[in-house]
């Protein structure tokens, strides 16, 4: 189930410049990056062009926002608790 989830993440990602302004839907984006939040094995975690940023103390990333290069991701804790991220730390 993970695997397609993850899948799914993928083909659902958002493309984010700098700025963490919307990019368009073409899967090849020069000069912005890309950002897919989920989870595998170890836990909550995303993915910036394809490099895995852990997110302490999550469970499942399930949204993720970034604004002015600052990361925002949101989803549940390990004790299936709401929470939220600001880069890594969890709140």
């Amino acid at each position: 189930m993970k695997k397609i989830s993850l899948i799914l993440l993928v083909i659902l990602w958002i493309g984010c410049d700098d700025n963490g302004d919307s990019a368009n839907s073409n899967p090849i984006i020069s000069g912005r990056k890309v950002y897919i939040v989920g989870s595998d094995d170890d836990g909550a975690c995303y993915w910036v062009n394809g490099s895995r940023v852990e997110l302490p103390g999550g469970a499942w990333a399930t949204d993720i926002v970034v604004v002015n290069g600052t990361v925002y991701p949101s989803g549940t804790g390990e004790a299936s608790d709401a929470c939220y991220w600001i880069n890594e730390t969890r709140y």
